[in-house]
């Protein structure tokens, strides 16, 4: 099969990304005797939403439903006694049936952001963070990108956010490799990642989480050590040779 330029310009990036131990969100050598502590600067990638034709065709039947709305409002209060005001009330039902189906063809876009500490779905302008060690597995599968999780699955529609799921997909690959399903064909058809957009990321609560060694709760963030691959948290005094979730050498032997 014939190679494009794309394609052997973004095997080249990765293959030197992944020489030189570095990846699209910043962060250093994952694959060496390194930790993180929870004052690291840590970033992220933020990844808009790209519009669909399905996104198009929600904003004009939610512009028809409010326009309808607000004539069957007038209609109710201003034309009373005239022939317009016995159907002001089917005009406002069906503009409310149209603002409601328009809600359910979008926007199906969300913001995503991909970084060292995970993959975070913008929810009323808070981002809800899923760790890499938190991820069971990552698929493709009839256009979208998979994640399972504990909480449920992750989903990134390919219309709508391609290149999130191409950065997810290469970020997995050096992170959880074992939990990664797609081909290296697949990646390379997600297409290029684009890292321009970057934003510090706030550091994980550690309140509620406990050493993964131990078990033991996690009450001192100075005293907190995160796997730079995974995310996962260790106590600084329990912290393994290799990480317990993607195998990652943390200390010398």
């Amino acid at each position: 099969m014939a190679t494009s330029n794309a394609d052997v310009k973004g095997e080249s990036k990765t293959s030197k990304a992944a020489a030189s131990g570095t990846s699209a969100s910043g962060g250093d050598d994952t694959d060496g005797k390194l930790l993180r502590r929870l004052d690291h600067a840590f970033i992220e990638v933020v990844h808009e939403p790209l519009a669909t034709g399905r996104a198009y065709l929600g904003a004009v039947v939610s512009s028809l439903g409010a326009v309808a709305l607000g004539a069957g409002v007038y209609a109710l209060l201003m034309l009373e006694g005239r022939p317009l005001y016995a159907y002001a009330i089917y005009v406002i039902v069906l503009g409310v049936l149209a603002i409601g189906v328009a809600s359910l063809l979008g926007p199906h876009g969300q913001v995503v952001h991909v970084g060292e500490l995970g993959v975070s779905i913008v929810v009323a302008g808070r981002a809800q963070r899923t760790a890499w060690y938190e991820i069971a597995s990552v698929s493709l599968t009839d256009g979208e990108l998979r994640l399972a999780t504990k909480e449920g699955p992750l989903v990134l529609s390919l219309p709508a956010h391609r290149g999130a799921a191409a950065h997810v997909a290469r970020e997995a690959l050096r992170r959880i490799p074992k939990r990664v399903t797609l081909s290296d064909e697949q990646v390379r058809g997600l297409g290029d990642v684009d890292t321009k957009k970057r934003i510090a990321a706030e550091p994980p609560q550690v309140t509620s989480s406990k050493c993964r060694a131990t078990k033991k709760p996690l009450t001192i963030e100075k005293d907190v050590r995160l796997c730079a691959r995974c995310g996962v948290a260790y106590h600084r005094a329990s912290v393994p040779r290799r990480c317990l979730e993607c195998d990652a050498q943390l200390k010398s032997a």
